[in-house]
C-alpha cells in the first residue's frame, strides 16, 4: 500500500485541517478544477476534502466527496487513490482518526450518542470540545433511567469516546 504521506490530498487535507477558512479553500478548488475542465485537480481536491470532512465526523460529505474524487481518478490509481479509497474503509469501520476543537465535531459526537439511544431518553445532551481535544458532557435524562438503560447511555458515550477522542 502507498504511504498517506506520498498522497498530496491527504497533505493538503492535514494541512488545512484546523485552518480557519480550510473548507471555502478546498470547496474554490474544486469549482475552479470543474469550471476550467481539470479533472485530476478536481479530483485531488475532492479527496482533499473528503479527507478534511472525514476528520472533521462529517461522514456523509466525506463519503460523497470521496466517492466522487475516485470516479474522476484517471488512472485509477497512485498516492491520492489508495489514500481516498482508505479512507472511505476507515469511515466504514467507524475508525476515522477525528477530531480536534470545534462544533462540527462536537455535533458528530452528540448525534453518534442519540442515534444509539431510544428515543425521548434523554430531553438535553450537550457536547463540548476543549482546545485539548477533551470531551465534556451535560447530559439530562428525561426521567428516572432503568439500570440498563443508564447502562446503554454510559456504552454510547464510552463508544463516543473511543470513536472521536484524540488517541495519544
Amino acid at each position: 500500500m502507498v504511504s498517506h504521506e506520498d498522497s498530496e490530498a491527504w497533505s493538503v487535507a492535514i494541512e488545512l485541517h484546523s485552518k480557519p477558512g480550510a473548507e471555502d479553500q478546498l470547496v474554490g478548488a474544486i469549482a475552479t478544477a470543474s469550471e476550467t475542465n481539470n479533472i485530476a485537480l478536481e479530483a485531488q481536491a475532492r479527496a482533499a476534502l473528503g479527507m478534511y470532512y472525514a476528520h472533521h465526523g462529517r461522514f456523509p460529505e466525506a463519503v460523497a466527496h470521496l466517492e466522487r474524487s475516485l470516479e474522476l481518478m484517471q488512472p485509477p490509481s497512485g498516492p491520492d487513490h489508495e489514500a481516498a479509497t482508505h479512507y472511505l474503509d476507515l469511515i466504514e469501520l467507524g475508525k476515522v482518526p477525528t477530531v480536534g476543537p470545534g462544533p462540527a465535531t462536537a455535533q458528530a459526537i452528540r448525534e453518534f450518542v442519540l442515534d444509539r439511544l431510544p428515543p425521548g431518553l434523554i430531553s438535553h445532551l450537550g457536547v463540548r470540545i476543549s482546545p485539548e481535544g477533551g470531551v465534556r458532557w451535560d447530559v439530562e435524562v428525561s426521567r428516572s433511567l432503568s439500570d440498563a438503560e443508564a447502562r446503554m447511555l454510559h456504552d454510547a458515550i464510552d463508544a463516543a469516546l473511543d470513536r472521536y477522542q484524540p488517541k495519544r
